[in-house]
C-alpha cells in the first residue's frame, strides 16, 4: 500500500514548474519518508528521480516508523531497517548537493557559510 496522496506525480511536477517559472525568491523544501510499508525498489527509484527533477533547496528525510493515530500504525512494517537506512543515505546524496547549491545562491559567492560546530 502506498501513502494516500491525493495528487499525481505529473500534477506535482507541474506545480513545481509554475513556482520555478515565477522567478521569485522562493525556497522549495520537502519532508520525505523512506521505507513506508510496501515501498518497492521502483517506488524508491521514482522518489530519487523526483528529487533530481525538482532540485529542492532542502530535503528533510526520515526512515518510516509507525506513529500513533495514523493509518500506517496498523500496517506491517515490511521494509528492513537496513534497507531503510540505505535508502535514506541514497536519497540524501543528491539532496545535500542541491541544498549546498541553494545556500550558495542565496548567500552569494562573497558570503561566508559555516557548516561545522561552534
Amino acid at each position: 500500500m502506498a501513502m494516500a496522496r491525493e495528487y499525481t506525480r505529473e500534477w506535482y511536477l507541474e506545480r513545481m514548474s509554475w513556482i520555478k517559472a515565477a522567478k521569485r525568491d522562493i525556497s522549495i523544501t520537502s519532508d520525505m519518508i523512506v521505507g513506508f510499508p510496501g515501498e518497492t525498489d521502483a517506488d524508491f527509484e521514482e522518489t530519487i528521480t523526483l528529487v533530481g527533477e525538482v532540485r529542492y533547496d532542502a530535503v528533510f528525510a526520515f526512515k518510516f516508523s509507525p506513529r500513533p493515530n495514523t493509518p500506517a500504525v496498523t500496517m506491517a512494517d515490511s521494509i528492513p531497517d537496513t534497507v531503510k537506512s540505505e535508502r535514506l543515505r541514497i536519497l540524501m546524496e543528491p539532496a545535500a548537493g542541491d541544498s549546498a547549491r541553494a545556500l550558495w545562491t542565496a548567500s552569494g559567492p562573497g558570503a561566508g557559510v559555516y557548516g561545522g560546530e561552534l
